[in-house]
């Protein structure tokens, strides 16, 4: 899936539960993801964040049990629990 590039923000829970979600090409404007965005995203296995992401929400990844790889933008702040 690819995220418009005039998408700044991605609300809590907008993908809860997106089983069927195995990829995603972030925004480069993107600058929040909130709080449980990809929640149970079970199929995802990738995401690299660009450099404009400034915030994490927390356990934005949460149950995502495929998930091999988060790569960080160089901006980026996060809470302990954003994979958890």
């Amino acid at each position: 899936m690819d995220i418009s590039d005039n998408v700044t923000e991605i609300d809590n829970s907008a993908f809860w539960g997106c089983s069927n979600l195995s990829r995603i090409n972030l925004s480069s404007q993107l600058k929040t993801i909130g709080n449980n965005a990809f929640g149970y995203c079970t199929s995802l296995k990738e995401v690299t964040m660009p450099d404009s992401v400034l915030t994490i929400g927390e356990m934005a990844f949460t149950n995502c049990n495929n998930l091999e790889s988060v790569v960080l933008g160089k901006k980026c702040s996060y809470d302990r629990k954003v994979c958890i």
